[in-house]
């Protein structure tokens, strides 16, 4: 009988000692009040994305947020769209190659999972339009139209790898990667489905809303077009974008008359990261030629987003793969702050004000 007790405490220590450990089950709880949330994509791994949490109010950040938040669950390979509506937030994860991808829907007052789905093709980007979610699939050739409650409603063919998708005026506008064989920016009507498609020299493989126009960056021909929303995707107009890189690549709306535009430094494997990002005057059409961020040396910029509310930029750098940094900028490219992070290759921010 002793025996038995003796190795029942033995195996009790064991697994205590074994627990504690592995942090990866430490629970703690993150309280997303007013910050900014930095979702990394990871090395290609399940588990090796999550999202970290800037707090604007202690100026504090909390890294492996969706993991410590609940019981050590981790998201699927390559998480690479994050989306704020109401009090819940949006992740779509691509998942393993050629596969399905899932997309989570998270309470972002404790970040505590609320539900997923699995579906598409590699989902990579999202917008949100009449009261649905539009996700690219980018190792596909569609578009998957979800509601909030995460069912699949629709599945809309819009050309091969779509990427980029953004909403104006009833419509949202998919563009693709820049390896895509069908160099077309897809119009899908929010409100029938349907689909009209303008075509470019080069793959279009950004797209943003500004000053009532859609604008698009197409790669290597390094030009920027404006699309007319009042009839659907009409170009209007174009605007030359002569920087020394080989290709343009992403781009965020700033103020009415600014655009910013990732020039990308090497296309061997048809990549859409770049180390400097150009100031766009689309008012003007004018160009400052001098880059007016410019990553750090061996750093590459993974991904550029806007606070349209503070009026500054944030660029996430891969720093080669290693733990990633976010740098916040001032709209003439003067540093403001910046912050390293746990994750690898972090792709998107997106600003939770106060009153969301």
């Amino acid at each position: 009988m002793k025996k038995t007790i003796l190795l029942f405490v033995l195996i009790i220590t064991a697994v205590i000692q074994i627990s504690c450990t592995r942090d990866e089950i430490i629970i703690t709880t993150t309280t997303i009040t007013r910050g900014a949330i930095v979702l990394y994509e990871g090395i290609g791994t399940p588990g090796s994305g999550d999202y970290s949490f800037i707090n604007f109010d202690n100026d504090s950040i909390s890294n492996d947020v969706f993991r410590n938040s609940n019981n050590g669950a981790t998201l699927a390979a390559f998480p690479d769209a994050v989306f704020l509506y109401g009090l819940d937030m949006y992740i779509v994860a691509q998942g393993n190659y050629g596969q399905m991808g899932k997309m989570y829907k998270i309470r972002t007052s404790d970040n505590k999972l609320l539900d997923t789905v699995s579906f598409g093709v590699n989902p990579y980007n999202l917008a949100l339009s009449q009261g649905y979610f539009w996700v690219t699939n980018t190792s596909g050739e569609t578009v998957t139209k979800l509601d909030l409650d995460l069912n699949v409603n629709a599945t809309i063919l819009v050309g091969q790898n779509p990427a980029d998708i953004i909403q104006a005026q009833g419509n949202l506008y998919v563009a693709k990667k820049s390896y895509t064989s069908e160099y077309s920016v897809a119009a899908i009507n929010a409100f029938n489905n349907e689909v009209t498609k303008t075509y470019f020299n080069a793959p279009p493989v950004s797209v943003v809303y500004n000053g009532g126009l859609v604008y698009v960056s197409t790669y290597s021909l390094k030009k920027l077009y404006a699309l007319d929303t009042t009839s659907v995707a009409a170009k209007v107009d174009s605007i030359d974008i002569p920087v020394t890189e080989p290709a343009i690549g992403d781009m965020v709306a700033g103020d009415y008359s600014t655009v910013y535009v990732l020039g990308v430094s090497d296309t061997m494997f048809a990549s859409n990261i770049g180390k400097t990002v150009y100031k766009v005057d689309i008012a003007n059409k004018t160009l400052n030629p001098i880059p007016i961020i410019t990553s750090e040396p061996g750093g590459d910029i993974y991904g550029i987003s806007y606070d349209y509310v503070n009026n500054r930029i944030y660029v996430t750098d891969s720093r080669n793969g290693s733990s990633g940094q976010v740098r916040i900028y001032k709209p003439d490219g003067t540093l403001v702050k910046q912050y390293d992070i746990t994750g690898s290759f972090p792709k998107r921010v997106v600003i939770k004000y106060e009153n969301q």
